[in-house]
């Protein structure tokens, strides 16, 4: 945010400094795409519209918004109800998608333009007091940004940026994200700071900075370091990989690994994280099983996530259902997350419009969209997720990938070499009965021997 401030002289968010470190740096690519691009929502315009009306409400009895503000903010809400209707797929499908203007049709452009009008209306009817008050000065301003921004979203002028939307049941987002961030963060970053450090646990990608480098523009001049993990892997944890599976574009894969879960989580009495890559998967798997193991279960958007982690960790035995929002962040040290399970490598969507954006640009300089960024991004996602497993030095378990094509594929070896140095096994017979949680009996039995 920062960064972008300054890049358009309109202020800072923190003060000046020589010297900046940005953990957690392998998210920076999208991020920083965030702040460097153009963006309407419904949300951000609804927000808006609440603290004009709450900046004009000195208190609970009087209001003193005046009837062409209030007129214009009973528009800006309706507007924005209709431009998310506008933007509804046939069946209300979720997703990302080109924002398509012509595709779109006249409608939606002229409830943009209405949208821009009433912005630009608002913003001149609130500057005479934003002289005498800050707070009416910052609505004036982002009344004026959100006006421009959607009339650079509409008017797709820059070639820089790839133009789409976001389309929730709740909520809708526009966006204009530049294709590629690297020579943003070089010019306004790198090249004007003398020092830059980036640091996460999944950088590398088999043991190179190359994709990290060419991706946020990072010259031959930076030093580079990758450290051993402080955790004994090859003791610490198993991975699993199960032949038998079939492809993840096989009708069946979802039943096959239902069926290989159940007998998984019976061994492991629960204690177990399920990650997908899709929530169709996810659904399609929990629903097979979730009746069948006799272990609390639990699905993403059944809670909210903090709700859902907490309960994951008193419920020992639980076994948790979720999806991409918990392949990072997630620390559940000790007994309760003793398995890990993916459904599939995380290969992004290809029709997704940043990824495709992204992936023409490089076909266009010579190189292959498939192995110099979709693969490198699925790596980095793969370790975040297989990280959350080994949390202390006293963890141990068992990972368990249901995708085949970590062996059958020579992109497959990229994949492993980026992994930690687990063990490799397929078939459950390889699997020591130490990495399994002992049961019930088994506890009683080790008390006793201890009394």
């Amino acid at each position: 945010a920062d960064l972008a401030l300054r890049s358009r002289e309109k202020g800072e968010v923190i003060p000046d400094y020589d010297a900046l470190i940005l953990d957690e740096a392998h998210q920076l690519e999208d991020i920083a795409g965030q702040y460097f691009g153009v963006e309407f929502s419904t949300p951000g315009l609804l927000d808006l519209i609440r603290e004009v009306h709450r900046e004009f409400r000195k208190d609970r009895q009087q209001d003193l918004l005046s009837p062409q503000l209030r007129e214009i903010t009973r528009q800006l809400e309706v507007l924005a109800r209709l431009v998310h209707h506008q933007l509804q797929k046939d069946g209300g499908q979720q997703g990302r998608f080109s924002l398509d203007i012509k595709a779109l049709g006249a409608a939606f452009s002229e409830t943009c333009h209405q949208i821009i009008h009433a912005l630009e209306q608002m913003s001149a009817l609130l500057s005479p007091s934003a002289d005498r008050d800050v707070l009416v000065e910052s609505l004036c301003r982002r009344s004026t940004e959100l006006a421009r921004g959607t009339r650079q979203l509409l008017d797709q002028q820059d070639p820089s940026l790839i133009y789409w939307y976001e389309w929730t049941p709740q909520a809708v987002f526009l966006h204009g994200t530049p294709i590629h961030i690297g020579s943003l963060l070089r010019s306004e970053l790198f090249q004007k700071k003398p020092a830059t450090v980036l640091t996460s646990a999944t950088l590398s990608v088999a043991g190179s900075m190359d994709y990290l480098r060419r991706v946020l523009g990072i010259d031959d001049r930076a030093k580079e370091l990758i450290l051993p993990s402080s955790f004994d892997f090859q003791k610490q944890a198993v991975l699993y990989v199960p032949l038998h599976t079939p492809t993840p574009n096989d009708s069946s894969f979802c039943h096959h690994v239902a069926e290989e879960a159940f007998v998984i989580l019976s061994r492991t009495h629960g204690r177990a994280l399920f990650l997908f890559t899709s929530y169709r998967n996810m659904n399609d798997v929990y629903h097979r099983v979730k009746d069948r193991i006799p272990y609390p279960v639990l699905l993403q958007g059944q809670k909210p996530k903090r709700a859902l982690l907490s309960e994951f960790k008193q419920q020992v035995d639980s076994v948790l259902f979720a999806t991409s929002s918990f392949w990072q962040g997630v620390d559940v040290p000790g007994e309760a997350l003793s398995c890990l399970l993916i459904d599939k490598l995380p290969f992004e969507v290809p029709d997704d419009p940043v990824l495709a954006a992204r992936m023409a640009h490089l076909a266009e300089k010579g190189r292959s969209p498939f192995f110099d960024y979709q693969v490198p991004r699925a790596i980095i996602q793969l370790k975040q997720g297989v990280g959350r497993l080994i949390r202390s030095s006293s963890d141990r378990g068992l990972i368990v990938i249901f995708d085949v094509r970590l062996i059958t594929k020579k992109y497959g070896e990229l994949f492993i070499r980026s992994l930690p140095p687990f063990k490799l096994v397929h078939s459950m017979e390889e699997i020591d009965e130490s990495f399994f949680p002992l049961d019930d009996l088994s506890r009683g039995l080790v008390r006793s021997t201890i009394s």
